[in-house]
């Protein structure tokens, strides 16, 4: 905990080996608990990728009074929360979209997705 109020001190100093130092320290198990949630590790990676961004863009501003760990996993844990709710909203949208379109034009935009996809799949 020392350990943690130290680096926080020297981040909102602007010390930059200090937050990385953190950010090496957190990235992955951070990055490895939002893919557990969101269910995609880039879409993961990107989440903790901009927390750690505000947190070096905020530091001066930064009042964490529980652990640098606590704070960053529940940062974490409610940006993928909040990532999970967005993509309920657009597949809700989608489909309700995709169910007024005529067969016809359903039909079209299927098989336009499978060869996306069949595309995206050879490349890999």
């Amino acid at each position: 905990m020392l350990d943690e109020l130290l680096i926080l001190k020297k981040i909102k100093g602007g010390d930059i080996k200090a937050f990385e130092e953190l950010f090496r320290r957190y990235y992955f198990p951070l990055c490895c608990y939002a893919a557990g949630i969101t269910g995609q590790m880039e879409v993961a990676e990107e989440i903790v990728e901009e927390l750690f961004y505000v947190l070096w863009k905020e530091r001066e501003r930064l009042h964490i009074f529980q652990s640098i760990k606590s704070y960053l996993y529940r940062a974490t844990r409610n940006q993928s929360l909040q990532y999970c709710e967005h993509e309920e909203v657009r597949n809700r949208y989608r489909e309700t979209v995709l169910t007024r379109l005529p067969l016809r034009c359903r039909s079209f935009l299927w098989r336009m997705y499978c060869n996306v996809a069949r595309i995206t799949k050879v490349r890999r």
